[in-house]
């Protein structure tokens, strides 16, 4: 399935003739759009069943709980279901798998206590917002922690939730002394349990002095407050589900198996079903595996197979570790997916300097149909502007009169250019991307942007749209028969709105066809001797009834000049916006010079009309000179 020596060179997505590779989702994804603007059904999917096509393994967070069946359908399309592993199947002992672990740095204290740290704190809403008496009483806990789970260790006994909460009650100083039981088992650990050979070491000195004299004598309300921070989040993890799947004696599963046998593990306790209790599902396993495929021992081999890391809803799974893990996932070939609606969040998931830090690491950056103004913004600002140019124009006219009522009419034109730099992308654009669904064709438009990339329209952004699975829910009989949806307002060379002839296109052919009546009419005087003489000079300068009937092809030529270019618009598909002419001092001298020209024209051709040859010399100078005068006129359009 896999071409191993191009792995990175695979090819996840194409847009509008721009492959997107899996060289380019390792360095990160982030899809934004609301609530219904497709990105689940559209982008999503699309990315979705390509890594799956491509045979990679990966863990997948349930935000909402048809979020495991969606992953279900797509696994069948690919006939990947046997590789599927659903957490509420599965045993995992965390911090026993992270204390047993033999490779370089495994079994760190310190590394199990920030493990359980970093878990108990996810989802809190206290991201960005820590004070200094926060931070003492965290560090007092890890303190508790790191003491407890050293003597555990040192004694061989499982370092579990259970076993640290023993350890903590019976402490000395603790409790009441008059319960025995529980007061004898961290006593019995320090001096019985742990091997004498261990008692010398420095970790035993510090453990047993911690508890027999710095613990021990705290004041009262220190030591049950620092307790109770402990049991507060460790209560819930024994308990029901949380306690089956991550305190069982052994674990089932391996999270190693993910980019080793290319499983799927889907995380199905969804936030909207499970709560609080999915969160901290979602953390251990996101967490632990954030670490895990950091030290995955085929690192450093160049046909190491990629894994992903999918997340829906991103801001109910965000860890503090998130972004130190996205800025070096790319050499830990990890795909990271997220999706959000908006900024706001992200904001709320992780503070404001950590979601940006972490929207700072993801290479590519995919936008959705957004209603919300700061997150449209902040997508304009990073797709980032470009010089264009601006014209002004001004001018205006004034009349005058005297007593002896001579009039004065004056008239004013001024035009100058200016360089700017504005959006290649206006906030507004992202409002109007098409949602799919019956309204949009089943199709979901977006606008993707990949730091440092020039896309092959030539600039950094690329507006596109991906299909739906169509369901057929606008009635349409057929699959891809939808209604036309209307166009987007998004600058892109790729997107061009079907052009249809207007009104005015229709009225300035008939005008053509109708102004040549005239010359049509001088031709048929001459013709059949009917023609009437109202003045005669010699025998080129003379006016007849044909002349001034001649005389209306300037009209016909100026009228068929406005068709051409009217025909060119609508055969290159250009959209062409109604054009206003001012009549300034430059419009008004075309106009008496064409037509004074107009005049010694049609003198020249009733002279040779009967030679064929000089009438379509004629009528050629004429044209040319019609196409003169309406550039002159043209110096003055807005």
């Amino acid at each position: 399935m896999l071409d191993k020596k191009n792995v990175l060179d695979q090819v996840v997505i194409n847009i509008e003739g721009n492959p997107w590779t899996v060289r380019d989702a390792c360095t990160g994804v982030m899809v934004l759009g609301m609530t219904g603007s497709g990105k689940s059904s559209g982008p999503l999917r699309e990315i979705a069943c390509r890594l799956l096509t491509l045979g990679y393994g990966g863990v997948v967070f349930c935000a909402k709980p048809d979020e495991c069946d969606t992953w279900k359908k797509y696994a069948t399309q690919v006939h990947r279901s046997e590789d599927l592993l659903f957490l509420s199947e599965q045993t995992f002992n965390y911090l026993e798998h992270e204390s047993r672990r033999v490779d370089a740095g495994g079994g760190q204290i310190e590394n199990l206590v920030n493990l359980y740290m970093e878990i108990v704190n996810m989802g809190k809403g206290t991201r960005g917002r820590s004070n200094e008496n926060d931070e003492y009483w965290q560090a007092a806990v890890k303190q508790l922690l790191r003491n407890s789970m050293t003597i555990l260790r040192m004694a061989g006994e499982a370092i579990s939730i259970e076993n640290i909460h023993r350890v903590i009650i019976s402490a000395p100083g603790a409790i009441n002394d008059a319960n025995p039981e529980k007061c004898n088992y961290c006593a019995d650990l320090m001096d019985i349990g742990i091997p004498a050979h261990l008692r010398t070491t420095p970790e035993y000195n510090i453990a047993r002095s911690f508890f027999h004299k710095e613990f021990a004598n705290l004041d009262e309300r220190t030591r049950s407050n620092t307790i109770s921070s402990f049991s507060v989040s460790a209560d819930a993890m024994q308990r029901d589900e949380l306690a089956r799947c991550f305190s069982a004696q052994k674990s089932t599963l391996h999270l190693e198996d993910i980019y080793r046998k290319r499983k799927i593990l889907i995380v199905d306790y969804d936030q909207k079903s499970w709560g609080r209790l999915g969160q901290y599902a979602a953390g251990i396993i996101k967490y632990c595996f954030e670490m895990m495929i950091e030290r995955r021992e085929d690192i450093a081999l160049p046909d190491a197979i990629p894994c992903f890391l999918w997340a829906d809803e991103c801001q109910f799974f965000a860890l503090d570790y998130d972004q130190k893990f996205q800025t070096t996932a790319r050499s830990s070939r990890a795909i990271t997916v997220y999706a959000t609606q908006n900024l706001g969040n992200l904001y709320d998931g992780y503070g404001k300097e950590k979601a940006s830090s972490l929207l700072g690491n993801l290479g590519t950056k995919i936008f959705c149909q957004n209603g919300e103004y700061e997150t449209n913004e902040w997508a304009a600002k990073s797709i980032g502007q470009e010089i264009v140019m601006r014209k002004n124009l001004s001018y205006g006219d004034s009349l005058s009169s005297s007593m002896k009522g001579d009039d004065n009419k004056s008239l004013s034109y001024s035009e100058s250019f200016s360089e700017q730099k504005d959006y290649r992308v206006d906030p507004a654009d992202f409002t109007t991307l098409q949602t799919g669904g019956p309204r949009g064709q089943c199709k979901v438009g977006f606008i993707m942007w990949q730091s440092g990339r020039v896309f092959n329209n030539g600039t950094v952004f690329v507006h596109s749209n991906i299909e739906q699975e169509c369901k057929q829910l606008c009635g349409a009989r057929r699959p891809r028969h939808c209604p036309e949806a209307p166009a987007t307002a998004v600058k892109n060379k790729h997107s061009r709105k079907p052009h249809i002839i207007s009104a005015s296109d229709y009225c300035c052919f008939v005008a053509f066809i109708l102004s040549l009546c005239a010359p049509l009419a001088g031709g048929i005087l001459i013709y059949t001797n009917h023609d009437i003489t109202f003045g005669y000079f010699n025998s080129m300068l003379y006016c007849r009834a044909s002349t001034l009937c001649f005389y209306m092809l300037g009209l016909s030529l100026d009228i068929l000049c406005s068709c051409l270019k009217r025909a060119a618009g609508i055969l290159n598909g250009k959209t062409r916006n109604a054009k206003k002419h001012l009549k300034s001092i430059i419009w008004q001298d075309a106009v008496l010079g064409y037509y004074t020209i107009s005049f010694c024209m049609t003198l020249w051709l009733q002279y040779y009309l009967f030679t064929p040859r000089k009438v379509i010399f004629i009528l050629v100078c004429w044209l040319c000179l019609c196409m003169f005068f309406r550039f002159l006129r043209s110096s003055s359009r807005h």
